[in-house]
C-alpha cells in the first residue's frame, strides 16, 4: 500500500471505517480481545473482506506499546493490516513519540514522513490527520493541509478523518476544539466526510459549516469508535446529532461514487444495516 491510493476517476469505491480496537489486559500473556476479534472476522467475510479500511486511532490499548501491538492488535486486525490507512489515537502517545504505533506499521503509518497523510481512491480525495499534534492555523499540519487540498481542489468529493471529534454526544468525550483549525479549511474546501473515534460509539450528525452551525452545504461528519474497545454511553445530544448507537460493534461501510455516497453502519451482530443513508457531495462552486 502506498499514499497514492488508486481507482479510476468515475469508478465507486467502497471503504470500511473505525477505530478504538484492542484491548489488552496487564498480565503477562493477555487473550484476544474478543471484540476486536470480532470486529476483524466481520470484516474479513465475504463482501467485506477485499475493502480498504480507515482505521481511526486508539488502536492497541492502553499505552500503545510494541507488546501490546503484538498481543492484542496484531492478532485480530493485524489480519487487516494489508488493506489498513491508520490514524493514531491518544492512547498511541502512551508511548513516547507513538513509537510503537509507528514501528507496528512502518510507512503504512508514515507514507510521506510525517504521521499525516493523504491518498486518492477513484474520485474522491482522503486525507488522514493526527489530533495528538498541533493542530492550530499555523501548524506544519494544518499548512500542510491547505497545500494538499488546493493540489486535489479538483478532485469532486473530500473526506478526512482523525482520532478527537470535532463534534462529540459522549459522557466520556465532548466535542474537542483541538481539531476546529483544520475543520474550518475543510469546510473552506468544501470537504463532504469527517470520520472521527475516541468515543466508543456510533454518532452521525446533520451537515455542520465551519462555525458548528447547521448547515445543508456543510461538513457530514461521523464518530464511530466501534472497532472493539469497550463501548461508552452518550451524553446529552450535542446540536446536529441524528443518530446514536451504543449497544454494538461494528464498522461504518462508504460507498464512494464520482459525485455522491453512501454510508452504512455495518452491526457485527446484525446483517441489516442499523443506519444508512445518501447524499451528494457539496458544491464547489
Amino acid at each position: 500500500m502506498n499514499n497514492c491510493g488508486g481507482g479510476a476517476q468515475d469508478a465507486t469505491v467502497e471503504l470500511l471505517a473505525a477505530g478504538d480496537v484492542a484491548q489488552c489486559s496487564a498480565a503477562p500473556i493477555s487473550p484476544l480481545s474478543s471484540t476486536a476479534q470480532l470486529t476483524a472476522l466481520q470484516a474479513e467475510s465475504e463482501t467485506l473482506k477485499h475493502l480498504p479500511i480507515l482505521a481511526i486511532g486508539d488502536l492497541a490499548y492502553y499505552s500503545g506499546t510494541a507488546d501490546e501491538f503484538s498481543r492484542c492488535y496484531d492478532p485480530t486486525w493485524g489480519r487487516l493490516k494489508s488493506r489498513t490507512y491508520p490514524v493514531p489515537g491518544n492512547h498511541e502517545y502512551g508511548t513516547p513519540n507513538a513509537q510503537g504505533y509507528k514501528d507496528y506499521f512502518g510507512s503504512q503509518a508514515t507514507p510521506a514522513g510525517k504521521t499525516y497523510y493523504s491518498f486518492n481512491l477513484g474520485a474522491w480525495h482522503i486525507v488522514a490527520l493526527d489530533s495528538n499534534i498541533d493542530m492550530s492555523s499555523q501548524s506544519p499540519q494544518a499548512q500542510w493541509l491547505r497545500k494538499d487540498l488546493e493540489k486535489y481542489k479538483n478532485k469532486p468529493c473530500t473526506l478526512a478523518y482523525w482520532h478527537h471529534p470535532r463534534f462529540a454526544s459522549a459522557i466520556a468525550h465532548s466535542s474537542n476544539p483541538v481539531s476546529q483549525p483544520v475543520w474550518e479549511v475543510l469546510n473552506e474546501y468544501h470537504a463532504d466526510i469527517v470520520l472521527a473515534g475516541h468515543n466508543h460509539h456510533y454518532e452521525r450528525f446533520e451537515p455542520l459549516d465551519s462555525a458548528g452551525q447547521i448547515n445543508p452545504n456543510g461538513i457530514t461528519s461521523f464518530v464511530v469508535g466501534t472497532g472493539g474497545a469497550s463501548l461508552y454511553r452518550f451524553g446529552a445530544p450535542t446540536l446536529g446529532s441524528l443518530v446514536r448507537l451504543d449497544s454494538d460493534y461494528g464498522f461504518l461501510k462508504l460507498t464512494l461514487k464520482p459525485e455522491s455516497y453512501r454510508w452504512e453502519f455495518l452491526s457485527s451482530q446484525l446483517t441489516a444495516p442499523i443506519d444508512s443513508g445518501e447524499r451528494t457531495c457539496r458544491s464547489r462552486s
